[in-house]
């Protein structure tokens, strides 16, 4: 009752505080409320979504000094390494040759420089979105090599344009379906089919198959386990020991290429081949040539299906990595603009024969931890690459493809998020039947598929919910 004394008094206006009885009267013209016209809220609504697509390096880049040169040189230096072998790694696991990996990050950095939000964010090949693009293009047929190229640019081309069209007319909606809870559960089952592909360079095994799930490439490689190495197993067993040992030493920075060091001593070993030994054979020199993906004769309700579920899984990786160095940067990303800039770049990325492309957690993380301050390092990045392109992809003829089987293997490691699934048996024991649901499904049913009943088991989720 005191306290509901002292706020009634407080309202209480004292009379003999009044000294002006205009200060009672009712306030002028100008200081009342006027709601703003339709056709002012209309026009502020029009400006604030055009300026989602103006290109930020009209922003950032008048701004730019030498104070950030150093570390976006450094960074990009740095990233490029690491991409070389990255990027030939998610090659074959795209199911396409190992330098289509590399053409794969040549344009990403240049267009994303110009369209993206992130200063940090390193865009172009990942394990992720290559096997659902293997996925994707085994469910097209293709009868040759050229064709799987072919339909995995086709595939780029598409998704780009879904996540332009998503950015226009703003239906990034969609992406909401798919929880932190799914996400995980979906990503992890995803990192046990992407390790399970790589078993046959892993063990020195030909012949097999392609699975979408992960009991079919089980069952794959046990058909054809006569054709087992054990010499190519054991290097094997040595490269990833190696990479492994030697990023767990204390104090060691993150940044230098083990895995680059792994892929020259790998070639020194294809080189003088002590045992029978599969390479990846010729590597063409040069910058691939600029060509239009064919757009028709192929069944476009299939590839319009296949592309959705890569551009919804590579704009959630993307989105969420330019967020987190976003706010550890102190700015703020603009997710419409991620959607038009990562749809340009799957665009452009498929002129040049390249595959759908995301942001990299482990590059970015290096970019970030290296200095870079603006996008100026992916510019510094895709350079590289083209430098090696034009002069040093002779040597890799030799390169064993053990050890790029290794460095997938090491590369999706962190997808495993078991430390989500601890976290949710300890407290929200409901969310873990979603991840297990999701985990299971994927796991059994494939990438492409997976990513349609991961959304179903999210929407079923919040229904139940409610």
């Amino acid at each position: 009752p005191s306290v509901v004394r002292t706020q009634m008094e407080s309202q209480i206006v004292s009379l003999d505080s009044v000294t002006d009885n205009t200060s009672l009267l009712p306030p002028d013209d100008s200081e009342i409320f006027t709601p703003e016209p339709r056709t002012s809220q209309f026009r502020n609504h029009l400006r604030k979504y055009l300026s989602s697509f103006v290109p930020p390096i009209i922003q950032w880049l008048p701004k730019y000094d030498r104070s950030k040169l150093k570390g976006d040189i450094l960074a990009g230096l740095t990233v490029g390494i690491l991409l070389i072998p990255q990027g030939m790694a998610y090659g074959t696991l795209a199911g396409v040759p190992p330098i289509y990996g590399l053409y794969n990050s040549i344009l990403p950095p240049f267009i994303y420089a110009v369209f993206g939000s992130s200063m940090q964010l390193s865009l172009g090949p990942v394990a992720v979105t290559a096997i659902l693009t293997k996925s994707a293009v085994e469910t097209l047929n293709p009868t040759d090599e050229e064709q799987t190229i072919l339909y995995s640019s086709v595939l780029g081309f598409w998704s780009g344009i879904i996540l332009i069209f998503m950015g226009i007319f703003n239906v990034g909606f969609v992406v909401s379906f798919l929880s932190n809870t799914v996400l995980s559960g979906f990503m992890s089952a995803a990192a046990f089919i992407i390790v399970a592909s790589q078993f046959k360079d892993l063990f020195g095994i030909t012949g097999t198959s392609s699975g979408q799930g992960f009991v079919s490439v089980i069952y794959d490689l046990f058909a054809n386990l006569e054709t087992f190495s054990w010499q190519t197993f054991l290097c094997s067993i040595a490269v990833i020991a190696i990479i492994f040992g030697f990023k767990k030493i204390p104090r060691v920075p993150s940044w230098i290429p083990i895995e680059l060091f792994m892929m020259l001593l790998g070639i020194l070993v294809g080189y003088l081949e002590p045992f029978s030994i599969v390479t990846i054979g010729h590597v063409p020199r040069g910058l691939p040539r600029p060509y239009f993906p064919p757009l028709i004769d192929l069944p476009m309700r299939t590839v319009l299906t296949q592309s959705t579920v890569i551009a919804i899984v590579s704009y959630i990786g993307s989105i969420a990595l330019a967020k987190n160095f976003a706010t550890k940067n102190g700015y703020a990303i603009n997710p419409t603009q991620e959607f038009i800039a990562q749809g340009l770049t799957g665009v452009g990325t498929a002129f040049f024969r390249g595959h759908p492309v995301s942001g990299s957690f482990s590059r970015t993380a290096v970019n970030n931890q290296m200095g870079a301050k603006t996008p100026i390092s992916g510019m510094i990045t895709g350079t590289l690459i083209i430098i090696f392109l034009l002069l040093l992809t002779g040597i890799f003829q030799f390169l064993p493809k053990f050890v790029l089987a290794c460095i997938v293997i090491l590369s999706v490691r962190s997808l495993i998020d078991y430390q989500e699934a601890i976290y949710l048996w300890k407290n929200q024991r409901e969310e873990l039947a979603v991840f297990l649901i999701t985990f299971l499904l994927t796991l059994f049913a494939g990438v492409d598929l997976g990513v349609f009943l991961s959304i179903a088991v999210s929407i079923v989720f919040i229904i139940f919910q409610r």
